[in-house]
């Protein structure tokens, strides 16, 4: 029985498939999502500065992101009917994370987009891991589109 889901999610429509897949897989079972999103530092303003150098706004759009992401998991999941904890890692996207974010939040079932390099994470982790085919359409030579509202 699969009481807790993992699923990374940066809040596009690469996203969006493997994140539909962890709550309605929660939903069916009365599982709990983990959702792994980028860490959203608290303490830094989303406003770029006017004199901000190109580095400096790079910084701040990434939070701006981050805090988007967090606050587009929550509502999925609220859409759903479904409990969510969230995860906040610097880089929700590499492997390591994954599994380790999995192993510390006890999760027995890791959901992932075909594109987030699925191969990586099965060479390491030990519980299953389920690989959710991108959305028809998407085109996944092209930067990936936003799902949240700006």
């Amino acid at each position: 029985m699969v009481r807790r889901i993992l699923v990374p999610c940066d809040g596009t429509e690469r996203c969006a498939p493997a994140l539909a897949t962890a709550l309605d897989l929660a939903r069916q079972s009365g599982a709990i999502v983990v959702g792994l999103v980028a860490d959203a530092e608290a303490e830094t303003e989303a406003e770029v500065p006017a004199d901000a150098d190109p580095l400096h706004a790079a910084h701040f759009d990434s939070v701006a992101l981050a805090q988007d992401a967090q606050a587009y998991v929550r509502r999925c999941a609220g859409e759903h009917g479904v409990r969510l904890e969230t995860v906040a890692c610097a880089d929700p996207d590499r492997a390591d994370n994954i599994v380790r974010a999995a192993q510390v939040q006890g999760c027995d079932l890791i959901v992932l987009g075909a594109d987030s390099h699925p191969g990586r994470v099965l060479q390491r982790c030990a519980i299953p891991v389920l690989v959710v085919p991108a959305a028809p359409g998407t085109d996944q030579s092209l930067p990936a589109q936003r799902l949240y509202d700006a």
